[in-house]
């Protein structure tokens, strides 16, 4: 006989609990592990970006307090030049004897092209102390004219635009804004701005015929770079400067490079490169009688 079949229970499958989203099951043991690894460094990622960030923004920030610190001290000389000029005006000709009297020592005085930042510190604090005396005469505000012209100038030429200091054309061209934005302040539209430095050399006429330099004179010196040789400008910034260009080369590495001249320099001789010499003039005056001079 075949054998008697035994009857099995047989019950229903169990349910697996539901799991909540996001939990780990105990199927997949190494996923909140791996969640919690993505998670740390998506913090860290933010927190680093976040540092970055607020570092980049305290630099500009200190970089824009260091520009505007310069542009006070421009122009507070330049102030001082043209308060002194001032007092001078009411007696034109003591004061251009005066100017004669005191022009060769103030040429003497003038430091060397090539100066360490050191020196050129050095230099601002002597010249600083020139423009402290109490003027008695003439000869003494003539002195404090050709004192704070330097001052101001030098911060310029020989701080902003140090070849070895840390500071671009464009920063140039941000201190020179901020200058004009105290000018503004200090004399409004009712009042003419600071006339400039002394003219310690002569390169334009006395009355000079000029033009506003265009986008296309740019244009045209950015292919013809030549073209920009000799050729004088009046520059705004602050105050007034005029300058005239005296040479051109195109080095090998240096690409190409002119010799300028200021006429608040004497004869101190400013190498420029394209880029930095288009944006100078750019928004000038291109003085066109030169042949007058």
């Amino acid at each position: 006989m075949p054998p008697i079949a035994t009857t099995r229970s047989i019950s229903a499958p169990r349910r697996k609990k539901p799991t909540r989203p996001g939990r780990a099951t105990s199927s997949h043991p190494s996923l909140a592990p791996a969640c919690t690894r993505v998670a740390s460094s998506s913090r860290a990622t933010s927190s680093a970006s976040y540092a970055a960030k607020t570092r980049k923004g305290k630099a500009v920030k200190a970089k824009q307090h260091e520009l505007q610190e310069l542009a006070n001290l421009v122009f507070k000389y330049t102030e001082l030049f043209e308060d002194t000029a001032a007092s001078m005006r009411r007696d034109p000709e003591q004061g251009a004897a005066a100017y004669e009297r005191e022009y060769p020592a103030a040429l003497a005085a003038r430091p060397g092209p090539y100066r360490t930042r050191d020196e050129i510190q050095l230099d601002l604090k002597d010249l600083a102390a020139k423009c402290e005396i109490a003027p008695k005469t003439f000869d003494d505000r003539m002195r404090i004219c050709f004192a704070a012209s330097a001052y101001s100038t030098m911060v310029m030429d020989r701080v902003v635009h140090h070849p070895e200091g840390p500071y671009t054309s464009a920063d140039g061209l941000e201190v020179l804004r901020l200058v004009g934005e105290l000018v503004r302040k200090r004399y409004g539209n009712s009042e003419a701005p600071p006339m400039g430095p002394p003219r310690l050399a002569k390169l334009i006429p006395d009355i000079p015929t000029t033009r506003w330099v265009t986008l296309k004179d740019v244009a045209h010196w950015r292919t013809h770079p030549q073209d920009l040789t000799r050729n004088a400008f009046i520059i705004y910034g602050g105050f007034r400067r005029v300058c005239f260009i005296s040479d051109y080369a195109l080095k090998q590495f240096a690409g190409h490079c002119y010799d300028v001249c200021f006429e608040d320099a004497g004869p101190d001789v400013f190498t420029f490169a394209l880029t930095d010499l288009l944006e100078m003039v750019t928004g000038a005056e291109l003085v066109t009688n030169l042949g007058t001079v």
